[in-house]
């Protein structure tokens, strides 16, 4: 047999075996990524803007080691969670990289998750409803905050260029005299 016989007996469908794939592939991308550009631009610029997705990679695995129930209780709201984070992070770094700005590695939106991993280890925290209330008040406003964050840099896009949101060939009016308008 291919397998060894502790493993014989374990069956192994098509979407464990997706991501199994998925995430040896999504492991080996990162190491190489982050070795090149280490290697790239040195490890005193590169280390602090990485720690935000450093801890948002070992926080739910440590989450999910611990106490695996945490995320399986709430599969969408955690997932929900995790992909407004990413999106939250990547976003400001493209904006960063776009305004040629530099990247605040300071994510306050993170410390919940901090704070989570934390209880979670020290043995505070299990599976129940107010973890479940926790995780559903952290989502909902993580999604709020980046919706009028999202909305905030569209306004200000817009502002800059001088266009309408989604119609940039009808022309915009400029109003200069606002302030004399609003007294």
């Amino acid at each position: 047999p291919l397998l060894p016989t502790s493993l014989s007996s374990v069956s192994l469908r098509h979407a464990d075996l997706l991501v199994l794939v998925a995430s040896i592939g999504f492991v080996q991308e990162t190491v190489l990524k982050t070795i090149y550009v280490v290697g790239t631009y040195g490890s005193q610029s590169t280390i602090p803007n990485l720690m935000p997705f450093i801890i948002f990679l070992t926080c739910p695995l440590i989450v999910g080691w611990v106490d695996l129930d945490i995320w399986l209780s709430m599969p969408r709201t955690s997932l929900h969670l995790c992909a407004a984070l990413f999106v939250d992070m990547t976003s400001e770094l493209m904006m960063a990289h776009i305004t040629r700005q530099s990247y605040s590695y300071k994510r306050w939106l993170l410390l919940p998750l901090i704070g989570l991993t934390t209880s979670v280890m020290l043995g505070w925290v299990r599976n129940g409803r107010a973890t479940q209330d926790f995780l559903i008040c952290y989502a909902s406003s993580t999604i709020a905050f980046l919706g009028l964050k999202v909305a905030i840099v569209i306004h200000e896009c817009c502002a800059v260029l001088n266009i309408w949101c989604f119609d940039i060939t009808t022309p915009r009016i400029q109003n200069r005299n606002r302030h004399d308008k609003m007294t």
